[in-house]
């Protein structure tokens, strides 16, 4: 009960540089309060839990992703957020290194695009490498004998979502993949061979990306359009415009690419659909809300395809 809510960045350097790369108000993330703690112990027993790993949009700091992580690790999930260097927000690393540099890709370079998204899905290799090997034996004591690694999902938002499809196809050990509005990168003809659940923005389907990749999934896939999205309606900036208001009064969701569903609505929404997922594809239980449209989500078009 004592215990202090850990920062919403990792340092407040690291929050000032996203403020001011992004075009934001410097002092902006000084409102924003993480709802965890740093450095708690699992819970007591001996369960071991599944474990989830996110990869950020391009150029978009892994912390603006916070509430659904903590959403989804408040429902037992251990969730492995990976900051993928050169590929996101301003790094500070724990020696005060910055990296603030971002390789620069375009719709007009694929095979650069293809590179890159190899390397974000090498990233998350690696990581579940280091997983396996802290529950065989973590010199702190805490993940030893507690991660599920027989129960493993991936996700993202844009740029990072196409890299949790490459990951599912390129690693057996993913059972379940999530892309949050990005569109697909890659060699689409070689088939993702699990579950997956595209979530999509307004005026995404112009995107044909997405729909190559349902004629090549080999497994249940869903397409879910959320009506009044914006790009970034699956971050945390979903929640912050009455704030960004404050600073500038004339600030519009467009301008911030956060469409025009309610930001609370739209929060609950997203995190909602995105734990459907994973209790069913990754804890095999039963999620009725993934079987079709939902009359108490009229703002959601979810169709599904079956192999």
């Amino acid at each position: 009960p004592q215990a202090q809510p850990a920062s919403y960045f990792l340092t407040w350097r690291e929050g000032e540089l996203v403020a001011w790369r992004d075009g934001l108000p410097p002092s902006l993330f000084s409102f924003f309060f993480a709802g965890a703690v740093r450095g708690v112990p699992l819970a007591d027993g001996e369960e071991r839990f599944p474990v989830l790993l996110f990869s950020h949009g391009y150029g978009t700091a892994t912390a603006l992703y916070s509430g659904v992580a903590e959403e989804l690790a408040s429902q037992g999930y251990v969730v492995v957020a990976i900051s993928h260097t050169r590929g996101g927000g301003p790094l500070v690393f724990p020696d005060g290194r910055v990296v603030d540099e971002l390789v620069q890709l375009t719709p007009l370079d694929p095979a650069l695009n293809t590179r890159v998204q190899a390397q974000w899905a090498a990233d998350a290799r690696f990581v579940l490498d280091r997983l396996t090997a802290l529950d065989s034996s973590d010199p702190a004591g805490r993940f030893t004998g507690r991660l599920d690694l027989g129960r493993i999902g991936a996700f993202g938002h844009s740029f990072g979502g196409s890299a949790a499809a490459e990951l599912c196809r390129t690693d057996a050990r993913v059972h379940a993949g999530l892309n949050q509005d990005g569109t697909f990168h890659g060699n689409l003809e070689v088939q993702v061979q699990v579950p997956f659940l595209v979530m999509n923005s307004e005026g995404a389907e112009s995107d044909p990306s997405r729909g190559l990749f349902f004629q090549h999934l080999g497994a249940t896939g869903y397409d879910l359009d959320l009506q009044g999205a914006g790009h970034l309606t699956f971050s945390d900036l979903v929640l912050a415009l009455p704030l960004i208001r404050f600073y500038s009064p004339q600030a519009t969701a467009t301008e911030y690419q956060l469409g025009t569903l309610d930001g609370q609505r739209a929060f609950t929404l997203v995190n909602t659909y995105v734990r459907a997922f994973f209790d069913k594809h990754v804890r095999a239980r039963p999620t009725p809300l993934l079987d079709g449209p939902s009359a108490e989500h009229p703002e959601v078009e979810l169709v599904v395809h079956l192999p």
